[in-house]
């Protein structure tokens, strides 16, 4: 099941605004492998915020179970996805947490993975104005089809020192009505089942899940996504969607409340994207816009 869900989870993250500027924090060419990574000084993050983006330009060789990696101090930075690399990427966009920040400011960021070759680092913008109330521990674009999956490693929620403080977690997205699904898993196993929302646990009485137009909401008082993410030994916290009803979105925080709290005004909803493929490559096409770009924004 692992295997063939993966590569059909990560097709694409598409978004509202495109950032007005950029700056290059590094440029040159470099082979990227486990051996030979690419580390940015914390100098280059002196000034950086919540939502700012990191986009990485580079040329994959052989994007066949290569995976792309942000890590300082040797962990794997704090709201960083999994992330399988894929051969027609041109640009790989990473958006910050404050947690992730703060790691950068003391440890400076190495981007790790296989057989890629990177060109360019921005450092932009990104969504800073659209940052949700809370603790964020993941933002960016996650385009949701069928049956998408995105992998948030563990670190972000071992950045969490006060767990006790927090009530709910919420995930949020463009999503403009309830007929999504979504699940929440620390592995493929039965045991590894955190919490599901869809129309047969939300009818079952005390379901600590629940969706709403925009997001949908765990209780924290009743299930705690890192308890049994320990019970399975998991390196990650797993987010499967699928649209159902719904057109495609994009998913777009995961954030911490102290208490449930009204959400933030809906986002309008997009027009239709249309999938398809070209030169065997994934492209959508949105008001005429041709995107074929992990991580590039509407």
């Amino acid at each position: 099941m692992k295997n063939n869900f993966r590569f059909l989870f990560a097709i694409a993250a598409l978004a509202s605004a495109m950032s007005v500027s950029a700056t290059s924090i590094w440029s040159g060419s470099q082979d990227v492998h486990w051996d030979n990574t690419i580390m940015l000084e914390k100098g280059k993050f002196a000034s950086a915020l919540p939502g700012n983006k990191i986009t990485v330009t580079l040329s994959v060789n052989d994007g066949t179970n290569d995976a792309i990696e942000f890590k300082a101090n040797g962990q794997k930075l704090p709201g960083t996805r999994f992330s399988l690399c894929q051969d027609w990427w041109e640009t790989y966009d990473l958006f910050m947490t404050q947690d992730m920040i703060d790691s950068c400011k003391v440890y400076g960021m190495e981007i790790c993975g296989d057989n890629f070759t990177v060109t360019n680092i921005d450092l932009s913008e990104g969504k800073a104005a659209s940052m949700k109330e809370g603790k964020v521990i993941w933002t960016g674009y996650f385009w949701v089809d069928s049956w998408s999956t995105l992998e948030v490693f563990r670190e972000a929620l071992d950045a969490v020192k006060d767990w006790d403080k927090y009530k709910s977690m919420r995930f949020y997205s463009e999503c403009p009505t309830t007929d999504n699904l979504i699940f929440l898993l620390a592995d493929w196993s039965e045991a590894g089942v955190i919490a599901k929302s869809e129309p047969v646990t939300d009818s079952i009485a005390g379901n600590p899940f629940k969706r709403h137009e925009g997001y949908a909401e765990l209780d924290l008082t009743k299930v705690n996504p890192l308890a049994i993410i320990d019970q399975v030994t998991s390196d990650r916290l797993m987010i499967q969607m699928d649209k159902q009803g719904s057109s495609a979105f994009n998913f777009t925080d995961v954030v911490l409340l102290e208490s449930a709290v009204e959400a933030l005004p809906k986002v309008a909803t997009k027009a239709a994207a249309k999938k398809t493929f070209e030169n065997g490559n994934i492209v959508i096409y949105q008001n005429g816009i041709r995107h074929n770009i992990l991580g590039t924004q509407f």
